[in-house]
C-alpha cells in the first residue's frame, strides 16, 4: 500500500486543506460495465481499492476545538472533533448523510521529528471509506 497526504493553507489563512491518497499494491483499474450510462460509469477508470479523500481543518470559536470536515471521492462525508492530548491528537469522526450515526476515533502520534504515527478504530467496515488506514507517515521535500 502507498499513502499520501498533501497540506495546504486555504485562501486567507484561516484553514488547511489536506488530501489523502491510498493506492493498495498492484491495484487493477475497473472499467465501467458496458451500456451502463450513469455518471459514475462515465468516469474514468479508478484503481481498485484506491481511496482518495479531502479534509478541510480549522479552530471553531464556538466550541474551541480543532474540527474538521471530511470528503471522499465516492461521495461520502464526515465531520470532526480533535482533541489534543499529551502523546498527540485524538480525532473523532462522524459520519454524515448516509453514514450518520456512524463513528470512528482515529489517533495522531508524533513519530520522530518530521513523521506521525496514525491509528485507531474505523468502526468496521461503515467507515473505512472516511478514514485514512493505519500507517506511518514521514514528512518530505518536494
Amino acid at each position: 500500500m502507498t499513502a499520501s497526504s498533501d497540506c495546504s493553507w486555504a485562501p486567507g489563512r484561516r484553514f488547511l486543506v489536506r488530501s489523502h491518497v491510498v493506492v493498495p499494491d498492484a491495484a487493477t483499474a475497473t472499467p465501467p460495465r458496458a451500456g451502463d450510462t450513469t455518471i459514475p460509469a462515465l468516469l474514468p477508470p479508478v484503481a481498485a481499492g484506491r481511496q482518495e479523500l479531502t479534509e478541510v481543518i480549522g479552530w471553531d470559536p464556538e466550541q474551541q476545538t480543532v474540527r474538521s470536515w471530511i470528503f471522499s471521492a465516492d461521495g461520502r462525508f464526515a465531520e470532526a472533533s480533535w482533541s489534543r492530548r499529551e502523546e498527540g491528537w485524538l480525532v473523532r469522526i462522524d459520519g454524515q448523510g448516509t453514514d450518520t450515526g456512524r463513528a470512528a476515533t482515529l489517533r495522531l502520534e508524533p513519530d520522530g521529528p518530521d513523521g506521525f504515527t496514525l491509528s485507531g478504530e474505523t468502526g468496521g467496515e461503515s467507515l473505512a471509506g472516511l478514514c485514512p488506514p493505519a500507517c506511518s507517515f514521514t514528512r518530505t521535500a518536494r
